[in-house]
């Protein structure tokens, strides 16, 4: 079994991506860390001191604080050191964060605005409806938005009138002195003479923008409206205070994007626009940004600009699982996802224009840029303008209008999670009437691990229009009350819902075999009611033959081992034992080790099923563990899964090989654990490994 300070540097190095790759850059010598509570305070010290780091800043919202070496040390070398003290609740480096990269390809230098009219030779209305919207509410200077970026030229002619001024700290004091200026913390909130933000960059109280990008956000957000200025923003007023924390460079560094969340939380901001990202997943920025969800702020995130899937490749802060967290993706001005957008079924929640869009850079200017970072103040400035609309609404309020009002379009099905892009005029729809519950939720098929599902559409206001979309539960237990559905499990489900009294059809995926299970649905609309539960049904996915089964308990002989792979007791999913990569220890770097199953016979013309047990503790997006199978007896393998970063405990996978399978095969199951040249983890543990094949 391993030691418990083995454990320690699980938890610790488990959060954070540390390399020497220019992807995941950091500032030498410093770190973010949380100490343990009831930790001795003279063992800290010693540590501290042997390691020559102190105290430089702390995060009293989250109980972290900034360290910093007095000369130069191995970064990585110090925090391996630390992590194995068992002081630390985490500890992680001081990553470098940065705007995205800008695209200039041609095909972006064609403006298309809030409302599209086909003028760019586009796609009309592929936009968000900001005119009809205009109709409902402009906005509301009540709604206080924060940029935390590189800072808000607020002088701009098309941003001052529109810019926040802190009621605590404009004015005169008591000894007639201007309260911007006078040197004091006014309004006791830690920040002297705050009055228009603050610049964590510097550490001073004007958050000048000296890059562009800030500025340009601020516009699409709020640029002031009916003014005979340039351009207008989603808000024609709206307050938007600047946390700067990135320098003229568009970099930052992560000790000062989390005092930028905590001072936006702090001053009370409804919401954050954040277009940036870098770096690996941070305890540290999770916290804060937990704190600002605690405290009811919604926190609207571009999802990169790197092309790739989220889902596979994580992008912070876009992919923290958290309520308060929206992920945006950018589309152009034909309502195609943007090539230079990172997506994610998953783990990005829906798109908006961010193609070359025209806003406000500072001095008074106007500029085209593109990028995720320009569609987020699309959403950000959405959310603020539907909370003018609807002073009291919540953070989940909010976030709930933005996603089931969205355009769910083709091109983004699959993309995001809504599948759609940002429609402002449905987030803002007054509507108290939800849809009609289905009456004929039906199973209609069943499979090994899958029930098909069939209902007749109903529609948005009752049984008219068509509805925005569909929450599915399923069970184990029958669902017939709003507490059976609470406890039963949730799946997200992209499926654009037809026309009133037309059929749909949707296939539940991930079930365990020869299990009776319970099925609900329900209807929302674009103002996100809900519709009553529909009529209660059930179904019972097939039995199966066992073609394979190892659980791990006995010898490794239905298998060929490489590197370290071996049987261990450190733990188990059911029984005592599992497969590992590494029992009792932290797998190698720059390795790639395997364990490979014998040949095994299967027929096609039934359903075939790979079923294992698994879980899993990797550096995020650079080692992976990788399953795949081969029907030819090993000669040739197809990768069927991939899986890096930690997993929530021990999860199951399940492949269905049925359409690989044209004739009789020699079944051939690969796991890999693939290993770069830095951080080294717990690694990949199995169990319960099973081949099934449907019954006759």
């Amino acid at each position: 079994m391993r030691n418990t300070w083995f454990f320690i540097i699980v938890l610790v190095l488990g959060l954070s991506t540390i390399t020497g790759y220019a992807g995941d850059r950091f500032v030498p010598g410093e770190f973010i860390a949380k100490f343990k509570q009831g930790g001795e305070v003279g063992i800290l010290r010693t540590l501290l001191a042997d390691q020559g780091l102190e105290v430089v800043d702390t995060f009293d919202g989250i109980g972290a604080v900034h360290l910093r070496a007095n000369g130069e040390v191995d970064t990585l070398s110090t925090l391996s050191t630390l992590g194995l003290s068992g002081v630390f609740e985490y500890i992680e480096p001081n990553y470098i964060l940065s705007i995205g990269a800008t695209p200039n390809d041609p095909e972006f230098s064609q403006l298309f605005g809030l409302h599209n009219s086909g003028q760019t030779g586009g796609k009309a209305d592929a936009d968000i409806d900001a005119p009809e919207a205009w109709g409902v509410t402009t906005g509301s200077r009540a709604v206080l938005v924060a940029i935390i970026d590189t800072g808000i030229d607020c002088t701009h002619p098309d941003l001052k009138a529109n810019c926040w001024r802190n009621p605590g700290e404009t004015g005169k004091d008591s000894q007639g002195k201007d309260k911007t200026s006078n040197g004091v913390d006014d309004d006791k909130n830690g920040f002297i003479d705050d009055f228009q933000g603050w610049d964590f960059a510097n550490n001073d109280n004007d958050p000048f923008d000296d890059n562009k990008h800030g500025t340009h956000v601020a516009g699409t957000i709020g640029g002031v409206g009916n003014n005979k200025e340039g351009v207008v923003g989603v808000n024609w007023q709206v307050s938007l205070v600047g946390a700067k924390f990135l320098t003229d460079t568009g970099s930052g560094t992560l000790a000062n994007a989390i005092k930028a969340i905590e001072y936006t939380t702090l001053i009370g901001a409804h919401l954050t626009n954040n277009s940036w990202g870098g770096g690996g997943f941070s305890q540290g920025m999770y916290d804060a940004i937990n704190q600002a969800n605690a405290a009811g702020r919604l926190f609207v995130a571009a999802a990169g600009n790197s092309g790739s899937d989220n889902d596979q490749k994580p992008q912070y802060p876009s992919n923290y699982e958290l309520p308060n967290v929206i992920a945006v993706a950018a589309t152009d001005h034909a309502d195609a996802l943007a090539g230079f957008s990172c997506f994610g079924a998953m783990s990005v929640d829906l798109a908006a224009p961010g193609a070359n869009i025209l806003s406000t850079v500072p001095g008074g200017g106007y500029a085209k840029l593109s990028g995720t970072s320009m569609a987020t103040p699309h959403v950000a400035g959405a959310a603020a303008l539907v909370k003018a609309a609807f002073p009291t609404i919540d953070a989940m309020g909010l976030k709930s209008r933005l996603l089931a009002g969205v355009d769910r379009l083709p091109a983004l099905n699959g993309k995001v999670a809504t599948g759609g892009r940002l429609n402002l005029l449905s987030a803002l729809e007054t509507d108290n009437v939800p849809p009609d519950a289905l009456e004929d939720l039906t199973v209609i098929t069943a499979d090994l691990t899958s029930l098909t599902l069939s209902w007749t559409a109903t529609g948005d206001d009752g049984t008219s229009g068509v509805a925005s979309g569909y929450q599915l539960r399923y069970s184990t237990r029958p669902i017939t009350s709003e507490k059976d559905w609470a406890e039963a499990t949730a799946v997200q489900i992209s499926l654009t819902p037809v026309q009133p009294g037309q059929k749909e059809t949707y296939t539940l995926t991930g079930l365990n075999f020869d299990t009776a299970y319970h099925v609900a649905v329900r209807v929302f609309d674009n103002a996100n009611n809900l519709s009553a539960l529909s009529n209660p049904t059930s179904g019972t996915t097939k039995k199966v033959n066992l073609v394979f089964l190892d659980t791990m308990e006995g010898s490794a002989e239905a298998w060929n081992l490489s590197g370290t792979w071996a049987i261990s007791d450190e733990k188990a999913a059911n029984g005592q034992k599992a497969m590992s990569d590494s029992p009792g220890t932290f797998y190698k770097n720059s390795s790639t080790f395997s364990i490979t199953s014998k040949p095994l016979t299967v027929t096609a013309g039934r359903t075939v099923v790979v079923d294992f047990l698994h879980q899993y503790d990797l550096e995020p997006r650079y080692d992976w563990a990788i399953f795949e199978v081969s029907i030819d007896g090993g000669k040739t393998f197809s990768t069927i899964s991939r899986f890096t970063g930690m997993s929530k405990g021990w999860e199951r996978s399940i492949a269905d090989l049925t359409q690989m399978l044209q004739a009789e095969a020699q079944l051939v199951l690969r796991f890999t654990v693939l290993a770069d040249r830095s951080i080294n983890k717990d690694g990949w543990f199995l169990d319960d490994v099973r081949v099934i094949t449907g019954a006759q």
